[in-house]
């Protein structure tokens, strides 16, 4: 042992993790004790244990497997006692959530790469050719991982080394689902197999018990093959369709739905796939491959479960399939994601779609410019008179766009492609999104269209009114602008599901921790004083409403906040000083408080 840890073969990989769990620390998400810090370290803890495995025995002669997993176990400690460290002097978001994951993604990473490598170091080949077929090992896992990934429903990834993809980014929930449980439980029972096969060896022939390996990777992959779909981390379309259990079938269109959705609606969701189908033909010039497979699920919980995507909905290019949360006709976004359907139509090779993510964002969204009350180009002037518009340039690049609040990313993309569109023709925009070639495009740089666009948008007319209204859509943070998004998501969505059944004490527990987690982000105080106001509670509910107007956040929020004090002091008996704040109150009929504002004023009249 004391020959290894003087060598290069245990500083190396100690100076690499702990120079890569540091740098971690520097990266939104990354930095605190939760989802994204494991997942990352997932793949280095990998290759380095398979390093230490192999090198170990070579080095010192001695093939004790104890010694390798202490030594790898050693290993693994730095990047816990790094982030553990740092959180104690920033933020604790949720330290047992962050310690179970570190469970399920690097240490059942490590055990299982360590029983790979061990394995491997039965074959007797010097250390760096021993050390390739690990690494080729894991490729050829993370190809048929992505393999899955490109051919079957789920956006999500379950793998060996890599553990868990949740799949999309604005979802921002993650929980400890019972299937990443059984799955990394599963992996972690195959990577004590195989130690304890790189045991038996020191007694048993190799010959004798190749058979034996062989036939518990048969086993393992037979299990995960035809238990995966009941279990939860895979879907085959056969599955999909069984489970949903209804399929409708049009022109152009193959819908399959949940079976307990009504039928009325459902007819009418049909009729908007052909009218928007239809509209986008004419506008592209242009169709997709036949038939686009429609999947409207009953709920977002359901499709999560099924594909991935809770809230996010989805038109996947490659496969020509949109995965829609169903709703009361017309379905929010369902041009938006059929227009990424047609993209596949001007796009030539394997990948069916742009692969910069801003254009094929701002393409569909151009394509679909229902965004609430305003035009697309009024949501981009309404950034800019904000002061609160994004360096365009840097959302052709996926970490740009996805950085920055959505709504702001989407709507600045959306009203850029639309004027390229609208000012130079369809034609030449596709041929752009196909080549992203835009100067041999268009005839002139990028910089310069960016600043025809602005140009342009000084003319927009919009106002005081509709900037309001804007704002109250772009004061939300990027999930990489938050702190703690998933343990504040989490509560959330806890705090809501209480609320629903009236269970207004634990809800309201659930809101403030939410608060205090987020480092008391004002928006969230909207959730405590709704539940505090079903609470009948009014006086808090004044007490947290003056606080909310005192942050200044937008108008939405103090004309929130002013209702509230208003209604409170109505259900206390205070009418004239309600009626006094009342006066001086004006809200907008764009508003979403505008119509519980007439309701409060006919209170007064009555």
């Amino acid at each position: 042992m004391k020959k290894y840890f003087c060598s290069k073969h245990f500083f190396v990989p100690l100076i690499l993790i702990t120079l890569y769990s540091c740098g971690l620390l520097f990266f939104s998400l990354l930095n605190s004790f939760s989802f994204e810090y494991n997942f990352f370290l997932t793949i280095p803890v990998s290759l380095i244990s398979a390093y230490t495995a192999i090198a170990f025995s070579k080095v010192t002669e001695d093939r004790s497997t104890t010694k390798i997993l202490l030594i790898n176990s050693l290993l693994l400690t730095i990047p816990l006692a790094i982030i553990s460290f740092h959180d104690l002097f920033t933020v604790v978001c949720n330290y047992w959530y962050g310690l179970i994951l570190f469970f399920l993604l690097p240490v059942v990473s490590m055990l299982f790469a360590t029983g790979v490598a061990s394995l491997i170091s039965l074959l007797r080949m010097r250390i760096l050719l021993g050390y390739l077929v690990f690494v080729a090992i894991l490729i050829l896992s993370f190809m048929y991982s992505m393999y899955l990934l490109l051919t079957q429903p789920p956006i999500f990834m379950y793998s060996a080394f890599l553990g868990y993809f949740p799949g999309a980014i604005y979802d921002e929930t993650i929980t400890i689902t019972k299937t990443l449980v059984i799955y990394r439980l599963l992996i972690l029972a195959l990577g004590i197999i195989f130690i304890l096969f790189y045991i038996l060896k020191k007694s048993t022939p190799f010959h004798k018990i190749r058979a034996s390996i062989l036939a518990i990777f048969f086993i393992a992959a037979g299990y995960t093959l035809f238990h995966g779909d009941s279990i939860g981390f895979s879907t085959s379309w056969n599955y999909l369709e069984k489970t949903l259990g209804k399929k409708h079938r049009t022109p152009h269109f193959e819908i399959i739905y949940d079976q307990r959705l009504s039928e009325q609606a459902i007819q009418l969701i049909i009729d908007d796939h052909e009218q928007f189908y239809e509209q986008l033909k004419k506008t592209l010039h242009t169709e997709p491959k036949l038939p686009i497979h429609s999947y409207i699920y009953k709920d977002g919980k359901q499709k999560k479960r099924l594909m991935g995507a809770q809230d996010v909905l989805i038109g996947d290019f490659n496969k020509r399939v949109m995965h829609l949360n169903f709703q009361e006709p017309p379905i929010e976004s369902l041009k938006h994601e059929l227009a990424h359907i047609f993209s596949s139509a001007f796009m030539g090779g394997v990948i069916q779609t742009s692969l910069n993510i801003g254009i094929a964002e701002g393409f569909a969204t151009a394509m679909d410019p229902s965004w609430g009350k305003l035009t697309l180009h009024q949501w981009a002037k309404a950034l800019y008179e904000l002061k609160m518009d994004l360096p365009l340039e840097t959302l052709f690049h996926s970490w740009g766009f996805w950085k920055y609040q959505s709504s702001k990313s989407y709507l600045s993309m959306g009203s850029f492609c639309a004027f390229l569109i609208d000012t130079y023709g369809i034609e030449k925009f596709k041929l752009f999104y196909s080549t992203l070639e835009f100067e041999s495009t268009y005839g002139f740089p990028l910089s310069q269209a960016i600043n025809e666009w602005k140009t342009f948008l000084t003319t927009i007319a919009i106002s005081k009114d509709e900037i309001a209204y804007a704002k109250n859509t772009f004061i939300h943070k990027g999930i990489f602008e938050k702190v703690c998004p998933h343990e504040v998501a989490y509560l959330e969505d806890k705090g809501w599901e209480l609320y629903q059944k009236e269970n207004y004490q634990n809800a309201y527990s659930s809101f403030e921790s939410a608060y205090e987690k987020s480092h008391h982000y004002p928006l969230l105080l909207h959730n405590m004083i709704r539940t505090k106001f079903s609470l009948k509670a009014y006086d808090v509910v004044i007490k947290l409403s003056e606080k909310l107007i005192a942050l200044d956040v937008s108008k939405y929020s103090h004309d929130f906040a002013e209702l509230y004090i208003i209604r409170s002091l109505i259900e206390t008996g205070r009418n004239e000083e309600a009626r006094k704040r009342m006066e001086g109150m004006s809200i907008s009929p764009l508003d979403t408080l505008y119509n519980q504002f007439k309701s409060t004023q006919e209170t007064f009249k009555n």
